[in-house]
């Protein structure tokens, strides 16, 4: 199913209720169903997903048996502004819910980067996760050297910092767990 001929959905509840009906993963901005670029194109690189699987790994075995748990982007994230994202990787605080695709409390949102995605990720994606009360972190991942870019909520503003190397260690308290960039990039031939 092409963007073009995806329905116009006006409420978020009206997108979960269609999400199962089709094929493909698809997020929701100013009222109309929209395929990812990434998915759009076709998908995401082996070097992408070995990210996001490596950060599963590390997040799902630090949270074992905590309220919080991280998810994948079969996950989708609704924010106030009416959109629904679906991040690479999301650790919601109530892993228990009754809304099985949706992220009830998400703190942490992780993107993991693909030439094809760049653009949509850092300027769309981000900006709409930053209008949701909820997320108190948002990780841009680069997948061809090892940077995170680390957006961290202080109150009713954002701060960034820009973390590097594989001795780095990603600290997030707000889910009681970290990440260390040897593990994230762990498989990863990088320049």
């Amino acid at each position: 199913m092409s963007e073009s001929n995806l329905p116009g959905l006006k409420a978020a509840d009206e997108f979960f209720g269609w999400q199962p009906e089709v094929d493909r993963h698809q997020e929701r901005g100013d009222g109309t169903a929209i395929l990812p670029p990434a998915k759009a194109s076709g998908g995401a690189t082996r070097r992408h997903d070995r990210v996001v699987v490596n950060a599963l790994r590390q997040l799902a075995d630090q949270l074992a048996g905590q309220p919080s748990f991280p998810s994948t982007a079969n996950v989708g994230i609704r924010n106030p502004n009416g959109s629904v994202r679906r991040a690479d990787v999301v650790v919601d605080g109530e892993n228990d819910s009754d809304h099985p695709a949706e992220a009830v409390d998400p703190r942490v949102v992780i993107e993991v980067l693909s030439p094809s995605t760049t653009r949509f990720e850092r300027f769309v994606k981000i900006e709409d996760y930053k209008t949701n009360p909820l997320i108190r972190v948002i990780l841009v991942v680069n997948t061809e050297a090892p940077e995170i870019i680390c957006w961290r909520r202080q109150r009713a503003d954002w701060s960034y910092e820009l973390i590097k190397g594989l001795g780095a260690v990603v600290p997030l308290p707000e889910v009681g767990a970290e990440l260390a960039l040897a593990g994230l990039y762990a498989g990863i031939r990088l320049a």
